[in-house]
């Protein structure tokens, strides 16, 4: 798969997000310390989300579709769903499992 500018933006996005989470709430988080911490410009941050709010919401949209999927494929099968979320979780975890911050 090809990776965009704009695919490139939000990953440097999210793992900034990641990052900032480590040391401090969400709530303190400014799009401009994110935009930053990213490596990119403020403009850049609103070229791709309204605001953090929607970050994370379409963040969370995309996990959770994910884990829905797997689910259904593996509906069958417990055990098999169990492991690919696990092996899931291990390539996408950026930070410590007390954050839950994934990057996909």
């Amino acid at each position: 798969m090809k990776n965009t500018k704009k695919e490139k933006t939000k990953h440097a996005l999210e793992k900034a997000m990641a990052h900032l989470l480590e040391r401090e709430n969400f709530n303190d988080i400014t799009t401009t310390e994110l935009a930053k911490a990213a490596h990119i410009s403020r403009s850049g941050f609103y070229t791709q989300y309204k605001d953090k709010y929607e970050m994370i919401d379409i963040y969370q949209q995309t996990l959770f579709s994910k884990l829905e999927y797997i689910f259904d494929k593996n509906s069958a099968n417990q055990e098999g769903a169990i492991l690919e979320v696990f092996e899931f979780t291990k390539k996408c975890l950026l930070i410590d499992i007390d954050h839950l911050i994934f990057i996909f």
